[in-house]
């Protein structure tokens, strides 16, 4: 039997990738290569929204079978191919995992509080219990049936301004809305967990210059600062 074809889609402009991250998206690709033809394609455009158009405008020519989306802040357990690939295949057609926010660890799961795509975080979202349907979610590893970009048609990120909230409507929010219009429902796996990069900067005086640091409890105990007599 003929292999299903995934097509990875990395958005990258970067000059380097932090190493967790591309030591668990190797894990996660040899994991899932004996069963899967795998091919990853990378964009390095300056605006994610641009990045995201390009990657879904190329990987349709090679006709696969699964989308896949990966951010390269993120780290994806090794099962995460094969996991997303089972729900597409149940007629789950959007479908990614659980990805923390960087600051809080909290799901970035989100609704929708208007018709153009503007989304607030939901305040209470419990984890551990399958398949939940959502309006919006973090857009790292995130698998979809190629016949979604079909239905929704380019632009398949749009980036609009939302005039009451002074503010963009990021590509992400877009997509689902788009998704949303359509009638395509997107779907949250609780049980597949993702992890999120975080980095912070430390001045002369050894104190953090991102005041979120202080507040960032669920990542664990904050670092010492080194005394000047330990040195």
């Amino acid at each position: 039997m003929e292999k299903k074809k995934v097509a990875i889609c990395l958005p990258l402009s970067w000059t380097h990738v932090y190493s967790p991250f591309f030591l668990s998206f190797v894990q996660m690709v040899m994991r899932s290569g004996s069963d899967f033809n795998i091919a990853i394609y990378t964009s390095n455009t300056s605006l994610i929204d641009k990045m995201r158009e390009v990657l879904a405008d190329e990987v349709q020519a090679i006709t696969p079978d699964y989308i896949l989306w990966i951010d390269a802040d993120q780290v994806y357990p090794m099962e995460t191919i094969e996991k997303l690939a089972a729900h597409v295949d149940s007629g789950h057609l959007v479908v990614g995992g659980v990805t923390p926010d960087k600051h809080t660890a909290k799901p970035m799961v989100y609704n929708f509080v208007n018709d153009i795509g503007t989304a607030m975080p939901v305040r209470q979202f419990d984890i551990d219990r399958g398949l939940v349907k959502v309006d919006a979610m973090g857009f790292g590893g995130i698998m979809m049936h190629p016949s979604v970009l079909k239905t929704i048609k380019p632009p398949y990120f749009p980036r609009t301004w939302d005039e009451a909230m002074c503010s963009f409507v990021g590509e992400d929010f877009g997509f689902y809305m788009k998704c949303k219009q359509n009638g395509i429902d997107v779907w949250c796996d609780t049980d597949l967990h993702y992890s999120h990069m975080v980095a912070t900067a430390v001045n002369v005086n050894k104190k953090p210059i991102c005041n979120a640091w202080d507040h960032a409890e669920s990542f664990g105990a904050k670092r010492r600062a080194l005394q000047e007599k330990e040195v």
